[in-house]
């Protein structure tokens, strides 16, 4: 698995890629979107462990 971070000064960008998936968490002050797609580019919805961490 795989991390690439970014920080642009409006967000922070971190995309984690694996073999299946590829997670692209955003955060903006205080809210943080997170986007989790399979390989087919499908979303796919975050596991409740991942959405907890998240708030």
């Amino acid at each position: 698995m795989t991390l690439a971070t970014r920080t642009t000064p409006v967000a922070s960008v971190a995309k984690f890629r694996s073999e299946r998936f590829e997670l692209t968490v955003v955060s903006k002050a205080a809210n943080v979107t997170a986007v989790c797609m399979n390989k087919a580019g499908q979303p796919v919805r975050l596991p409740a462990k991942v959405r907890q961490l998240m708030h």
